[in-house]
């Protein structure tokens, strides 16, 4: 994943925005969580660093974000319909 601003300290926030912006970040470079592919725990994104002093508390709550998101691709670039 690429290094975010919030990592080099530049965009101070709070623990819920951080997890929040960590799971777009998520869907951004993994796509939907998939527990086959992505697993049932924090394994798949222990390694990536959200935050300077990141805790496995922020990666549970990032985790479960990721997990609640659930737009496609494939609907994001469809084009919309206009009437008429």
């Amino acid at each position: 994943m690429r290094k975010c601003v919030v990592v080099v300290r530049r965009l101070p926030c709070s623990f819920v925005t951080l997890a929040l912006l960590g799971s777009y970040a998520c869907v951004s470079q993994l796509g939907e969580y998939d527990v086959d592919e992505h697993g049932s725990g924090i394994e798949y994104i222990k390694r990536v660093r959200f935050a300077p002093s990141q805790t496995e508390e922020l990666l549970e709550r990032i985790s479960e974000l990721h997990r609640t998101h659930r737009w496609s691709t494939h609907t994001l670039s469809r084009p919309v319909e206009r009437e008429g």
